[in-house]
């Protein structure tokens, strides 16, 4: 397939493509006929699938309009490799800082799939600006947009992985019922009123300007692919946006280089793999070994026939899935399940979840789909009846040996992986060898929970592949950002730090003897250890701002109140916490969260 050549005013174009013009944001506010007139100064090509549109630092200063199709935008990676960094679909522009300022291109674009655009160059740009100083103006809004979208530290929309109007779905077994699959996701996915279609190998005769007039009509297409038909498949993943490969946990991965040889071939496409498990299965259980094996982008568990399951991945891939991230803070953390409880009282889900100290271990029950009252009987146990920092040492590296925190882990969650969570999870802890926090998407759940809560000073550090990890929250205390830059959906964030927290009942310490400083301690000042906990987890103010900006709805139960050992707060924190959200509700705009 050859870029066509010719002036979009020379070729017949097609009633989508003139039907498309008057809502791309461009070229809002032109009339049909001034929109004839642009068209004279434009050219309208087609880019196959795997072809480069431009490289970074390219001299080029052309205007492009994604009128069909999907380019990927790279840049470079921390190993210096260009890595995907979002996704430009129909109606994105292209270009807008170069045309006008004449500067190289900051980015590599990559068609994806087989993309049609509408080229300006910079002298057309200019003569048409002349003429339509609108276009002018439009422009000008589109890279006011983005700025502020990155001094707010709000990831733009259109660079996510949310949008997925295409989806090829490809099964990883042959006798994988994956069409009821496709239909039961269409089912879900036109709920929200959207229109939906399937298509299968009987619609391959059916010629390109087809698909693309289908594409244009309705808000999803799956296209079901078999590894049976390669000559199909290949068309599937040409106009697809978005992969997902459907399977079966058990038997461990076969030889896949079939899949692989069709997956990997051309530009690499955002993939999902979406692993099928029976309807009682206590996890998922056999989905590390296909992550390992396959590296998607994202992966899920079903349980078979669980309509709620089925759900969570339809808003997955209508970019609507709802994130929940928890904040830590010790016996403040209690909150949290107050504020849960509320929530899903309202009618709200959780989609997916992250969660730093506290924050992760709730997170990770989340994930594994406890319900309200097991997760709170499990906490309950786990806090109240026995004190998981009471365990004592001669304090070299920390005062607590941390034994009771790693057998309540490991009683809590097993030999579980975070793999096999039911909602995709993460937790936060914090690299004092790099200097950075680290993500924990893969492994033993209890481990990445035992680095989240490891309070420097009051708990030992862990140890892995020679660097050292402490508590999550002295870097990253309440992980909104990284939720937001997965851009699956709306983010709730439940912090605990937006009020004044840590304070003593003194003004002062006295002077004197070591036993007067006990004194003291004993009428309200701070002990060592929740000197040291509050140290390990004090989060600037300006963090703060900006992790709130990234969040579309911030729920700040008032806490101040409860110590950050307070074990036995337990019941005064869950209450606070849903009298709270309860009230805060009532005037929140929660239409983001309604699916």
């Amino acid at each position: 397939m050859k870029p066509l050549k010719a002036k979009a005013a020379d070729l017949i174009l097609p009633a989508r493509l003139r039907a498309l013009l008057p809502r791309l944001p461009l070229f809002a506010g032109l009339t049909v006929k001034e929109l004839d007139r642009i068209l004279k100064e434009v050219d309208w090509f087609s880019l196959p699938g795997g072809w480069t549109l431009m490289r970074r630092g390219q001299e080029e200063d052309s205007l492009y309009v994604v009128t069909a199709g999907q380019l990927g935008l790279f840049l470079p990676g921390a190993d210096g490799r260009d890595e995907m960094a979002g996704q430009l679909g129909p109606g994105d522009t292209v270009g807008e800082i170069s045309v006008l300022s004449g500067s190289p291109r900051t980015a590599t674009l990559i068609a994806l799939r087989d993309t049609e655009l509408l080229r300006m160059s910079h002298e057309a740009f200019e003569r048409i600006a002349a003429r339509h100083p609108t276009i002018l103006r439009n422009l000008a809004g589109l890279v006011a947009g983005r700025l502020r979208r990155i001094m707010e530290g709000r990831r733009d929309p259109r660079e996510g992985h949310m949008r997925a109007r295409t989806i090829a779905i490809l099964r990883l077994q042959r006798d994988l019922p994956h069409a009821d699959v496709a239909d039961a996701l269409a089912t879900a996915l036109s709920r929200g009123g959207r229109s939906v279609v399937v298509l299968d190998k009987a619609d391959r005769a059916a010629d390109t300007e087809w698909f693309h007039n289908l594409e244009s009509e309705n808000e999803h297409v799956l296209y079901l692919g078999s590894l049976d038909d390669e000559g199909w498949t290949r068309l599937c993943l040409r106009q697809a946006d978005r992969v997902i490969l459907i399977g079966f946990p058990d038997p461990p991965p076969p030889d896949l280089m079939q899949i692989e040889q069709l997956l990997y071939r051309g530009p690499r496409r955002y993939t999902e793999l979406v692993l099928l498990h029976p309807p009682t299965a206590p996890r998922g259980q056999g989905a590390a070994a296909w992550v390992k094996r396959l590296a998607p982008d994202f992966h899920h568990n079903l349980r078979i026939g669980n309509a709620a399951d089925l759900g969570r991945l339809a808003r997955h891939v209508a970019g609507r899935a709802v994130g929940l991230v928890l904040a830590g803070g010790g016996a403040r953390g209690f909150a949290h399940l107050g504020v849960i409880k509320a929530l899903k009282e309202e009618g709200l889900v959780f989609d997916l979840v992250g969660g730093t100290s506290m924050g992760a271990i709730i997170g990770a029950g989340v994930a594994a789909d406890w319900s309200y009252d097991e997760l709170e009987q499990r906490l309950r146990r786990s806090f109240i009846e026995t004190n998981p920092l009471d365990d004592y040492t001669v304090p070299l590296i920390s005062f607590v040996r941390g034994r009771k925190v790693v057998k309540l882990l490991q009683d809590n969650f097993g030999d579980s992986l975070i793999e096999e969570s039911w909602l995709p999870y993460f937790c936060v802890s914090s690299n004092l060898s790099q200097g950075r926090e680290t993500v924990h998407r893969t492994g033993p759940v209890w481990q990445a929970l035992r680095a989240s809560v490891a309070i420097p000073g009051v708990l030992p550090p862990v140890v892995r592949e020679g660097e050292i990890l402490v508590d999550g929250a002295v870097m990253e205390n309440f992980p909104v950002g990284i939720m937001a830059d997965m851009a699956r959906g709306p983010v709730i964030g439940i912090d605990l730090e937006a009020h004044h927290v840590f304070a003593s009942q003194l003004t002062a310490w006295k002077k004197g003897p070591p036993w007067g400083v006990l004194g003291d301690t004993m009428k309200g000042g701070p002990d060592i250890v929740s000197l040291l906990m509050r140290a390990g987890t004090v989060n600037s103010e300006a963090q703060t701002i900006r992790n709130h900006a990234r969040a579309d709805l911030v729920l700040a139960p008032p806490v101040d109140k409860i110590g950050i050992r307070a074990w036995r707060a337990f019941d005064k924190a869950i209450e606070t916490g849903y009298e709270y959200t309860q009230k805060a509700l009532e005037t929140a705009d929660l239409s983001p969260f309604r699916i």
